[in-house]
């Protein structure tokens, strides 16, 4: 199965995935069998992970468009930003997707920002 594993704060690992699709997702509750999928696997990358603490779970629905590309847009008014649509791959594309945001904030034209514009998201970003 196809997961992700990131460094965090320290000697910390981020661990996930998100590949199950239910009719009635339930909200921020893990199935066993997802979770022991998700430890079995990142046992893998290091066998001494069978002795680390377990910090945290969590789970939740994972929003996406139809291009599953996230998305930045403005208000009619310009009066807010919003960024969604992140799907499986919000922790890992939080920071590059926050960047862009700054970047709309202080009117930078920059390659993190061009990123969500519509020449590369067919369902129109920005």
């Amino acid at each position: 199965e196809l997961f992700y594993a990131v460094p965090h704060a320290g000697d910390g690992l981020i661990v996930g995935a998100t590949m199950r699709r239910e009719a009635l997702p339930v909200e921020d509750m893990p199935r066993l069998d997802g979770l022991k999928s998700l430890l079995d696997a990142a046992q893998t990358l290091d066998r001494r992970l069978n002795r680390a603490y377990l910090k945290e779970v969590l789970c939740g629905v994972r929003p996406s468009y139809p291009t599953k590309l996230p998305r930045i847009s403005t208000g009619q008014d310009g009066a807010y930003i919003a960024a969604n649509g992140m799907y499986r791959h919000g922790f890992l594309l939080g920071p590059v997707v926050a960047q862009a945001v700054m970047d709309l904030v202080n009117s930078d034209d920059t390659p993190c920002l061009s990123m969500f514009s519509d020449r590369n998201n067919d369902r129109g970003a920005l």
